[in-house]
Order: structure tokens, then C-alpha cells, then sequence
């Protein structure tokens, strides 16, 4: 029998929920055959890709500049110009993953706990708490000025997450990234929740016969997005009720977790060899003989 020892095969928080997302989606996949991907919108996906694609062409371009060489010999210099690449796509392909399975189980699996549009409550709820239909009664402040900057705020916000994620990554320390985009995670997570307790169409359906006033903008070469926007009116306004009651919720939840569970040891017996070499590339941890019963008792 070879020598054996017990390794901590190193998980972050991002890296396990990534693989839960992965395993739900897989699963539901599996047990509801009438899950299809025609509504799977990759919108909220791809805008993650230039900021990848950046941060890669930003690392290129200094290793160029600065004429960067580490390590003896040929395996030293290869191994110093991949790390840095690698490190870019290891911190950020978790949450491509995340997006991902997010986008496709809001489009999927909305009908799966709760088989009809809750339309009627939120818009019962709107009228309680506010006396009105507010996507109804806001047009009488409608104007192309007004409307041309609600389409850049609306469209802006897919582009929120990844520029200042990427100012974070590049201009802070690496622990506001991750505890930043443990956040995210925890917006996900209600975010599909809430579309699998409240299915809902929105406005533009139930409330079409009462919009009267169309949008426009004032350089009409804007006017597609603008005709989506008259398309697609989808927040009652006790979503954003919702959302404000929320988010200090999120807030408390995202750092509880990040600072308990940022980093996630699994113990796994290894030969020797193996385990020297994967503590030696980073991948691992050793565990003292102690360390491992405590370990495996937690």
C-alpha cells in the first residue's frame, strides 16, 4: 500500500454554488421533461465576456511593456505568462457559470412551483398600497427627453456589474471582488426565487388597453429600443417595494456568508506524491494528522 495523506481540496464559496446552480439546473432538466431553453436569454451573460476579454488584453499588453520574466528556464517563463491569465479566468468563470444557470432557470422553470401568473395579487397589491397602477398613471409625465434617459438607466443596468466589477478587481484589494460578487450570488438566488413563488407577465399584457401615451425619443435613431421598451413595461411597483426591502437584506446575508464560508476545505486521501504536487501548484493544502480528524468530524 502506498503512503497515503489527507489533503483540503480548497473550494470558494463562488466555486460551490456555481456547482449547485449546476446540479439544480441539471437536475430539474432531468425530472421535468417540459423544461425547454427557448426562453433563455444569454443578454446578462455575454456582458461578462468583454470584461474578461479586457482584463486578459490589459494583462497582455503590461507583460509586453514591462518584459517580464520570472523562473529559471523555459517551464519558469511559460508558468509565470499563464498564472496571471489564469487567475483572471478562475476568478470569474464561476460566475459566468452562475449567470448562466440563473438565466436559464428564470426562463425555464418559472411555472414549475407555482403553475399561474400571479398578475392580479401584484396588481391588487399596487392598487392597495398606492391607490393606482403606477405604469398606467406615470404617463402623464411622459416625454422624449425623460424617455430617452429612462432607456439608457434600464439598459444601463446590465452593465453595472461588470464595470464595477472590474474596477474593483483591478483597483482594489482581491477580497472586495470576491466578497462583491458573493452578492451577486445572493441577488441571484432570490431573484430566481422570487420568479418561481410570483410567476408574473407584467403590465404590457395586463394592462395593455390603458396605454395610451407611446414612447419616443428625441434622435429616432433610438426608436427600436424605444418600441421594446413600449413592449416590454414589466415592473409593477410593488416589485420595487420588494427590491428596497430586499436589498439590506441581501446586504447582511452576503456578508455573513463571504466572511463564514468564503473559503470551503473538503479532506481527501491521497498518495504522498499526488498531494505534495498539488500543494505545490496551489490547488491544495496539507493537513496535519490533527487537523484531519477535526476535519472530518466538522
Amino acid at each position: 500500500m502506498p503512503d497515503s495523506s489527507k489533503i483540503a481540496l480548497r473550494l470558494r464559496l463562488e466555486d460551490a454554488v456555481a456547482l449547485a446552480f449546476f446540479l439544480v439546473s441539471l437536475g430539474m432538466r432531468i425530472i421535468f421533461s417540459e423544461l425547454e431553453s427557448h426562453n433563455y436569454s444569454p443578454a446578462g451573460v455575454l456582458v461578462i465576456i468583454p470584461a474578461v476579454f479586457l482584463l486578459l488584453l490589459k494583462e497582455l499588453v503590461h507583460y509586453f511593456v514591462t518584459g517580464r520574466e520570472n523562473g529559471p528556464g523555459l517551464e519558469g517563463s511559460l508558468r509565470s505568462f499563464v498564472r496571471p491569465y489564469w487567475e483572471i479566468v478562475r476568478d470569474w468563470f464561476p460566475f459566468l457559470i452562475i449567470l448562466m444557470m440563473y438565466y436559464s432557470l428564470w426562463g425555464d422553470a418559472t411555472h414549475l412551483l407555482v403553475p399561474v401568473d400571479r398578475d392580479k395579487l401584484l396588481m391588487a397589491w399596487d392598487q392597495k398600497l398606492f391607490g393606482f397602477q403606477a405604469s398606467v398613471a406615470l404617463q402623464g409625465f411622459v416625454s422624449p427627453s425623460l424617455t430617452a434617459w429612462m432607456s439608457f438607466a434600464y439598459f444601463f443596468h446590465l452593465m453595472n456589474i461588470p464595470i464595477v466589477a472590474c474596477f474593483i478587481y483591478t483597483r482594489r484589494p482581491h477580497g472586495n471582488f470576491r466578497e462583491m460578487m458573493c452578492g451577486v450570488l445572493v441577488i441571484c438566488f432570490f431573484g430566481i426565487l422570487g420568479y418561481l413563488l410570483v410567476p408574473a407577465v407584467g403590465p404590457v399584457y395586463t394592462l395593455r388597453d390603458q396605454f395610451t401615451v407611446p414612447l419616443s425619443q428625441p434622435l429616432a435613431v433610438f426608436n427600436r429600443e424605444v418600441e421594446f421598451m413600449d413592449f416590454a413595461r414589466i415592473h409593477y411597483l410593488v416589485d420595487i417595494v420588494a427590491g428596497l426591502i430586499l436589498a439590506p437584506v441581501c446586504f447582511w446575508l452576503s456578508n455573513r456568508l463571504f466572511r463564514g464560508y468564503q473559503e470551503i476545505r473538503v479532506p481527501l486521501p491521497v498518495p504522498d506524491a499526488w498531494a505534495r504536487r498539488l500543494a505545490k501548484g496551489g490547488i491544495t493544502r496539507p493537513l496535519p494528522k490533527a487537523a484531519s480528524k477535526v476535519e472530518e468530524r466538522s
